[in-house]
């Protein structure tokens, strides 16, 4: 937020420099990000009073105007506004002043005038207005001074940034009441301001989304003059806040929302057929922007229509039929209250975050709205003309807009900080802050109600936060932390991922590092059926969830290199993902997982390597060459699974008896369109701290014999995976067969529709003795047996004779 100095000390101005008033604004987490010192090139400029207005018979360029400049002291100064009037008050540049542009004071030296100087345009000392004309002054201009100083043209523009839970930091009122507090002066509060009404027009208000628009006033201003100047004063505030000047009414509109931190909205009354409605959007509905595109509203947006047409967004998107321009005569006025943790998430879909829904984004305070209505009101009236209705107000009265009170335990506050506050301290802090407190005698707590401004403080840590911004953290001892722990000497799940790392570096695979905070859109598209983990206070909408898997990031990165065309990409990474989960502590569980991903060429371009993509078997070879360094890949089982993000026919999940602890499979065409990825896409996840957990050391003896290698081929159906034939035949033979290994898969019209042939390579081993022929026949027989059995196997020799 950029806002200027002297605006600022309009509302509270210590006895502080800039650069000490800087300085608290830093320590009270108000992060100053620069100072920008302006300065007026022009010098030598009063203050005049119009008094008479003469003709000028040897030119009909410029009048001739005598001007009071203080002292009692009269000139006559050309003028090129003809509309000046006795009692004006005006900038006067005379032979001494510097001007921006010495056009006209040249020309008039030229024409050897009996004149003392001009009365200056915008141009002349360098402002940019809307149109060109004379600077009026406010009457409240003392005659005589510095036009510099009358005017705060010598000034510094401060740009600070805030945490995402100060919504009360996006306006000047805010940030003052918190440097208030620092200077122990009174907290400034917005003048009320009564307006007399004289129309009695009326339009019905209807809320039917309760659930987010908590309430909404409006009024009507009839008989608007849109066409006056804004006055030079709210201009230069504007401008030195990085807002564009606009017509009257949005610069008063934006002058209030930097002051306040309200957002208002202004529609064009005649555009409004009978009543105002609140309501979420239809499917399908459309508002007309840019007076010929018509935009289509996301599905249940928060829309403000009438009976046939939408006004507005919730957002600030005004429709061509409903915006002001200055043809417009009555306006309607409105400002609404939103849960923001639900509707404008919404509008980051439509790219139209501007100072409005960034402070709809962080909260508004409910309590200011009428206040704020009523200031705006008085602008517009006051330079605008206008005949004004009373306030239509809708409330729910069902939602509470009282804060909870909160419990702040003396013994809690000295744990945390490790120094001793005295009571009345307390107290006084958190009075001026705006807190509610009661202190029942012989309690060991204060009861405190945060203020209507600050619903980010829920619990006992945020108020000892805001007690110590105002105390000083620099007050707080320094000490060093003295605790017992035991560190063990080797975590051997850490060793062990350091050993899968590097071996995946020698794959070449890279590893990758990217944020907790995922995008909830693209995280409901791969795993839709787990609940998602929201952030109260997201760095951004892209931000806002915390992650269940490492996919999410890694797909990410695969887009990024396919579209700086990268033809081999191979990525892996290591990090905490969180799951709802009752039975933790705070209801949240912690894993560790290890994810990878493939696309594109699995080898680099080479004269004697066959080119080919990457594809499912190269991912599972991954996973299994892991699990195989581990010495875990016989305690795992591959299973066909089904997850929405993953191909149906290619996705399998790695179990541990009935716990899965692993998945790999191949992005759903679907999906691979939705995230714009060009080349088929494998990704593979293991539940690191399961498989890391898995129990493998296992000691046997070696025989002494000789082993026998035995191959047989069989034809199964095409559904009968080969994880639960090789799994068949470790159980039932498992003292025997010490090694099985599919060697060959072939499918063929000799074959038959719908089945397969693999060819097995048997390994046999007896650690008493060498086998014989006749028992290997024995062992095999029973091996097709077994298979012709369970699986209805036909063996491939009797097929081919």
């Amino acid at each position: 937020m950029e806002f200027s100095e002297q605006w600022f000390r309009e509302w509270i101005n210590p006895t502080v420099d800039t650069d000490s008033l800087c300085d608290q604004m830093t320590k009270l987490g108000l992060e100053v990000e620069k100072v920008v010192k302006i300065s007026n090139v022009c010098t030598n400029l009063i203050v005049g009073e119009v008094v008479k207005r003469s003709k000028n018979f040897f030119s009909i360029e410029f009048l001739l105007i005598k001007v009071n400049i203080g002292n009692n002291k009269f000139i006559t100064v050309a003028s090129r506004y003809f509309d000046v009037v006795k009692g004006m008050k005006v900038i006067i540049a005379t032979e001494n002043s510097k001007l921006f542009n010495d056009k006209f004071l040249n020309l008039i030296r030229s024409r050897s005038l009996e004149c003392e100087g001009i009365i200056c345009f915008c141009e002349d000392i360098g402002i940019i207005n809307f149109k060109k004309n004379t600077i009026i002054l406010p009457l409240s201009c003392e005659v005589g001074v510095d036009v510099n100083k009358c005017l705060s043209l010598d000034d510094n523009i401060i740009k600070i940034s805030s945490t995402p839970n100060r919504s009360d930091a996006l306006s000047i009122l805010g940030i003052a009441r918190d440097i208030a507090v620092l200077n122990n002066l009174s907290s400034p509060r917005l003048k009320k301001y009564l307006n007399s009404v004289d129309n009695f027009q009326k339009t019905e208000i209807l809320i039917d989304a309760s659930d987010v628009c908590l309430r909404f006033f409006g009024r009507i201003i009839s008989n608007v003059n849109v066409n006056k100047n804004t006055p030079f004063w709210i201009l230069e505030k504007l401008k030195r806040s990085s807002i564009e000047p606009s017509n009257i009414i949005a610069n008063i509109i934006n002058y209030v929302l930097i002051e306040v931190g309200q957002p208002l909205y202004i529609i064009n009354f005649d555009s409004i057929l009978k009543k105002i409605v609140i309501r979420r959007s239809y499917k399908g509905e459309t508002i007309l922007v840019n007076k010929n595109k018509n935009l289509v509203i996301e599905n249940n947006s928060i829309v403000i229509t009438d009976e046939e047409k939408v006004l507005a967004l919730g957002g600030h998107i005004y429709s061509c039929v409903s915006e002001v321009n200055l043809k417009s005569n009555n306006l309607f006025m409105g400002c609404a209250s939103y849960n923001n943790l639900d509707i404008f998430k919404k509008y980051h879909h439509y790219g139209c975050k501007n100072f409005f829904t960034e402070r709809y984004d962080r909260g508004i305070d409910f309590s200011i709205q009428p206040e704020a209505l009523e200031y705006a009101t008085y602008l517009i009236t006051k330079f605008c003309g206008g005949r004004v209705s009373n306030v239509i107000g809708k409330v729910d009265f069902k939602k509470k807009f009282s804060q909870k009170f909160i419990k702040l335990f003396r013994k809690k506050l000295y744990e945390i900080t490790g120094c001793v506050i005295s009571d009345e301290s307390v107290s006084c802090y958190l009075i001026k802050l705006g807190f509610k407190i009661i202190l029942n005698k012989g309690c060991e707590y204060w009861l405190v109600q945060p203020p209507s401004w600050r619903f980010d403080i829920n619990i006992e840590e945020d108020v000892i936060s805001e007690l110590f911004r105002m105390y000083g953290y620099d007050k707080v001892p320094i000490f060093p932390m003295s605790t017992c722990y035991n560190v063990p000497c080797n975590d051997e799940s850490d060793t062990l991922l350091n050993r899968i790392k590097l071996f995946l570096v020698d794959r070449g695979y890279n590893e990758i590092i990217t944020y907790g905070f995922v995008n909830p859109d693209l995280q409901k598209l791969l795993f839709p059926d787990i609940p998602l983990l929201c952030l109260s206070n997201p760095i951004s909408r892209e931000m806002s969830s915390m992650r269940v898997s490492l996919w999410i990031g890694l797909l990410s990165i695969v887009s990024y290199n396919q579209n700086r065309q990268e033809k081999k990409l191979r990525f892996f990474e290591s990090g905490l993902c969180f799951m709802k989960d009752p039975k933790e502590r705070l209801g949240i569980k912690q894993s560790m997982y290890l994810s990878g991903i493939l696309s594109g060429r699995i080898n680099d371009l080479h004269w004697d390597v066959i080119d080919r993509k990457a594809d499912f078997y190269d991912a599972k070879g991954d996973v299994e060459s892991i699990l195989d360094l581990l010495g875990k890949l016989n305690l795992v089982k591959f299973k066909s699974f089904k997850v929405p993000g993953l191909h149906p026919n290619q996705s399998i999940a790695i179990y541990f008896k009935e716990k899965m602890v692993g998945m790999i499979g191949t992005i759903n065409p679907h999906l691979e369109k939705r995230l714009s990825l060009k080349d088929r896409t494998i990704v593979f996840e293991l539940i690191w701290d399961d498989i890391a957990s898995l129990n493998s050391t296992c000691f046997k003896k070696i025989s002494e014999y000789p082993r026998s290698i035995r191959d047989i081929s069989i034809i199964v159906d095409e559904t009968i995976a080969v994880g639960d034939i090789i799994l068949e035949l470790q159980n039932s033979f498992f003292k025997n067969i010490v090694d099985i290994i599919l060697f060959d898969v072939f499918r063929g019209s000799n074959i038959g529709i719908g089945k397969k042939s693999l060819a097995f390579q048997l390994v046999l081993e007896n650690k008493e003795k060498t086998f014989t022929e006749e028992e290997i026949s024995k062992i095999l027989k029973r091996c097709i047996a077994t298979l012709e059995s369970k699986f209805n196997a036909v063996l491939r020799k009797s097929v081919a004779q």
